[in-house]
């Protein structure tokens, strides 16, 4: 899969007042850093991918430009990630952006629009925008690139927060909220990947930031509420793969790494048991004794057929019954308690000489002569 992406995170602004005291980001630029990782390890770099990374005072509009300059010259891609990570701003009316290294304050900078100018240029089958900055929801309130294209299976865009509200870092985490559970969803470690190690966008990925992020922020932040915010469309399923080498930027600790590794091995034990346990009940049968004495041919093992909820196979009344055995002797003994204890088994797909199924095979020597007459003429029925 041919992928490119373009990853933002600005602390060191041009202008002092996005650097005050009580305005100052912290981790921007490092979790910007982590999910240029994170698109690097997943798509290397080479003749398939082309990652750009973008930090502090180099993250201006005119760079900006020059990146979805050069990955729309080298396209086109099967999939394409833009992340910015900084301040966001919104005016009166609404509107609002991302605060790119040389903005303003209350300027418009990286808005809906410029950002739609930019995405426009870029020739992908699969959009995802991640968007981490105050007002997140109003930055994309102004842009129209995610309704429904004919010429783009995906177009998606998730917000760290609704319009009035801030997207918080913390130090604890030393990260951003959001990006701390986007980039954890994305690890090792990761609580919504699947056996494979894929995380599916549309089922998990955006699902998992909308429910945790609020939960994180309100646990953390003394009860502040952050909703991280969804658009666009997807057409067809996208899987993301995890990082298995490092969480991002912070190494797995020992527990984290044994927890991921015996819940994956746990996963995968549990899918090999059903799957042989289906296969089984296809493919294997035991004949078994019912309450009235009549002969059954089961799916399955005996101990295996009372563990399926259901089977695949349906059972099969042979119209035989222990009351068809001729008088006890040594060897019909022996036939019965094998029938009664459901040892007496074959293979389903198996057939005799005759091109019979065998489970009827070993019953005939131990029925009585008149029985055995009576198959005799139906015997062909028993394919």
């Amino acid at each position: 899969m041919r992928c490119a992406s373009l990853s933002i995170g600005i602390v060191d602004y041009h202008d002092p007042n996005y650097t005050a005291s009580d305005m100052r980001l912290r981790y921007a630029r490092g979790d910007a850093e982590a999910f240029h990782r994170y698109v690097s390890l997943g798509w290397p770099l080479g003749a398939e991918s082309g990652h750009f990374l973008l930090c502090d005072r180099e993250a201006t509009m005119g760079s900006v430009r020059d990146a979805f300059d050069a990955i729309s010259a080298s396209g086109p891609f099967d999939l394409f990630f833009l992340y910015l990570s900084g301040h966001g701003e919104i005016a009166a009316d609404g509107s609002g952006w991302f605060c790119l290294a040389d903005a303003l304050p209350g300027q418009p900078s990286f808005d809906g629009a410029a950002i739609d100018r930019c995405l426009s240029a870029i020739g992908a089958d699969y959009l995802i925008v991640f968007i981490d900055c105050c007002h997140a929801e109003a930055v994309i309130t102004g842009s129209r690139s995610s309704a429904v294209r004919t010429d783009r299976r995906a177009h998606v865009v998730a917000a760290s927060c609704r319009a009035d509200q801030r997207a918080w870092e913390d130090d604890s985490l030393k990260r951003s909220v959001f990006s701390d559970i986007l980039l954890r969803g994305l690890s090792t470690d990761s609580p919504i990947a699947d056996t494979r190690g894929q995380v599916d966008v549309q089922a998990r990925l955006l699902p998992h930031l909308r429910d945790q992020a609020p939960i994180a922020a309100s646990a953390l932040k003394r009860g502040q509420d952050q909703d991280p915010v969804t658009s666009g469309f997807m057409s067809g399923p996208l899987t993301l793969p995890v990082v298995s080498t490092k969480s991002l930027g912070r190494p797995l600790t020992v527990p984290e790494a044994i927890r991921a590794g015996v819940r994956r091995f746990l996963v995968a034990s549990l899918v090999t048991i059903v799957v042989a346990l289906i296969a089984g009940d296809a493919l294997i049968f035991h004949i078994a004794v019912d309450p009235a004495g009549e002969l059954l041919v089961r799916p399955g093992l005996p101990m295996t057929y009372a563990a399926l909820p259901f089977h695949l196979i349906p059972t099969f009344d042979t119209g035989l019954s222990v009351r068809d055995f001729e008088a006890r002797n040594s060897k019909n003994d022996k036939l019965l308690a094998a029938v009664a204890s459901g040892s007496l088994w074959g293979v389903a797909t198996h057939r005799d000489g005759h091109g019979l199924k065998t489970w009827l095979e070993p019953l005939m020597p131990a029925l009585r002569p008149s029985v055995r007459k009576r198959l005799a003429a139906v015997r062909l029925g028993c394919r």
